[in-house]
């Protein structure tokens, strides 16, 4: 049986993954919600049976931001009291330019960017 309180590392590693997923989705990526997952629960969530309402979880605390969210993970508010405010800390955490998720591989632009010369003087 899986165990209800998440820990501090399962919550920053749910909202590491849903901010990978994001930043996709902001680009007008494809991707496959179910691999991201998956590779959440082998990797830092092997008690864990189910992320969905965690990522809805997720959802709400940037709906009520303003901020865009996962058009896949309807906000969901039903977040224990224990856990919304670390949660919040981690998604605000993740909204810091400073800390904002590299893409999984660079776009075209990055690219194009990354050829042009420094000026010589």
């Amino acid at each position: 049986m899986a165990k209800n309180n998440w820990t501090n590392i399962e919550l920053e590693a749910a909202v590491g993954t849903y901010f990978q997923m994001l930043a996709l989705e902001k680009r007008g990526e494809k991707f496959n919600k179910s691999y991201f997952i998956r590779e959440l629960l082998m990797r830092h969530l092997p008690n864990r049976t189910s992320v969905d309402h965690r990522m809805q979880n997720i959802s709400h605390v940037l709906n009520e931001k303003g901020e865009l969210w996962i058009q896949g993970y309807k906000p969901l508010p039903n977040i224990g009291p224990g856990i919304l405010p670390f949660l919040t800390r981690c998604v605000e955490e993740h909204l810091s330019p400073k800390t904002a998720p590299l893409p999984l591989y660079p776009t075209p632009n990055d690219v194009a960017k990354s050829r042009l010369l420094p000026p010589t003087g």
